[in-house]
């Protein structure tokens, strides 16, 4: 029988469906002509998708870990089905590259340095960009920098076992939360040591940690709101509203990003003391879109701040309640990209090179109007991208997932 841990919530699935298809809207805007509009600046933040995952990726996984926390097999059984659901697909797509760098491209010479393919295979490769302070490279034809997100995953799931496993619940909550109010800082102390140029930041598991702890605090909150328990918690919840207000005002009013991510965090706070969850997440949501969209549109370091996870934050959190949200994360069309969203994820960028040789140079460089190559080079590449997805998921992801009851029972 199946842990109450592993059964499948089709809204989950809707968002997963929902973060790769903003990641593949994103890089799939590759016309020149539209990068001074407001359609090409929103469109193209969909790269916030990976953000999206993180928060729900931290969610998920600290909810399997806290409900088989008791069994005997919670380290292997974890670590089992982790291999089977990422490990074949992943290293399918590095021994490809091996293979097109050495035989079709014949250049071993670029797989040096930073751009070595140990740094890939050691599942390191945001390491690596991180100290070249560029995007690594390896081919022509294919393109792997996406996988440092892979990376940050892969290094989480090497820890975060132990940490859920040796704490109880409420510290688990307390580092957390932690977690999310300290992002910006931590962020910035890397930016500081690597270098405002340097992806560091933008690609290191620490830096990172702020969007997993979301929905790990999420996880663990959800399945003890023990606070609104407490007395004098109706006090608090007036100051951190008076508070939450005041920042909003005075973040406006003095057009500062600091004030307003202070303002973030009281309505975080919020959250956690009030009993009317459904009420601010949803202001969650709608304070995170407007600060997102503005610092989309406007520019600004949307990497350093916590805006998007508060929004995903609200938005996963109202995913699992009663109501249109989780009528749209159920909508088949997300679901259906739910379930092969892993192989769109790796593949849609993974063979950008390709669509773009193949069709994407030849469509934007016709007389057509860039309106119409933009969307026929979605259309193209989209369709082949999930062509690849539907046939890695028959060759490669169902076969290794069949085994997952056999080699790591949950006992």
């Amino acid at each position: 029988m199946s842990s109450p841990a592993f059964q499948r919530i089709i809204a989950l699935d809707g968002v997963r469906g929902l973060a790769v298809t903003l990641l593949v809207l994103s890089h799939f805007m590759i016309s020149k002509s539209w990068e001074t509009t407001a359609t090409w600046k929103v469109l193209h933040g969909g790269w916030l998708g990976v953000d999206l995952f993180f928060v729900l990726s931290g969610f998920l996984i600290t909810g399997i870990l806290i409900d088989t926390k008791q069994s005997s097999t919670y380290f292997g059984s974890f670590f089992k089905r982790r291999l089977l659901r990422i490990f074949p697909l992943y290293y399918a797509c590095l021994i490809i590259t091996l293979l097109i760098v050495y035989f079709i491209e014949k250049a071993p010479e670029r797989l040096v340095g930073y751009d070595g393919m140990g740094w890939f295979f050691a599942y390191a490769s945001n390491i690596a960009i991180a100290l070249k302070g560029e995007w690594t490279f390896q081919s022509d034809w294919l393109t792997m920098g996406h996988f440092w997100s892979l990376a940050v995953e892969e290094q989480f799931y090497l820890v975060w076992p132990f940490i859920v496993y040796f704490l109880p619940n409420r510290p688990l909550m307390l580092i957390s939360g932690l977690l999310v109010f300290t992002g910006p800082a931590v962020k910035e102390y890397f930016d500081s040591f690597f270098g405002q140029d340097s992806l560091a930041s933008y690609c290191l598991t620490p830096c990172r940690m702020d969007a997993l702890g979301a929905g790990a605090f999420l996880a663990a909150f959800l399945r003890q709101p023990y606070l609104e328990e407490k007395k004098g918690m109706n006090k608090i919840a007036i100051f951190l509203a008076i508070l939450w207000l005041y920042s909003v005002y005075k973040g406006y009013s003095q057009n500062s990003l600091e004030i307003k991510w202070n303002a973030a965090m009281f309505l975080f706070a919020l959250f956690i003391v009030l009993p009317y969850r459904h009420f601010i997440a949803r202001i969650m949501v709608v304070y995170g879109a407007i600060m997102t969209a503005e610092i989309l549109m406007k520019g600004g370091p949307s990497e350093k701040w916590t805006f998007p996870i508060l929004l995903f934050f609200g938005f996963i959190y109202l995913a699992m309640q009663d109501g249109w949200v989780r009528k749209f994360c159920e909508h088949p069309f997300l679901t259906h990209m739910g379930k092969y969203s892993y192989a769109i994820y790796i593949f849609h960028h993974f063979c950008k090179p390709l669509w773009e040789y193949g069709f994407g140079d030849y469509l934007f460089n016709s007389d057509m109007s860039p309106f119409l190559a933009q969307t026929l080079y979605i259309v193209f590449a989209g369709l082949l991208t999930y062509g690849l997805a539907r046939l890695s998921w028959i060759i490669i992801e169902k076969p290794m997932l069949s085994f997952k009851d056999r080699w790591a029972p949950v006992k």
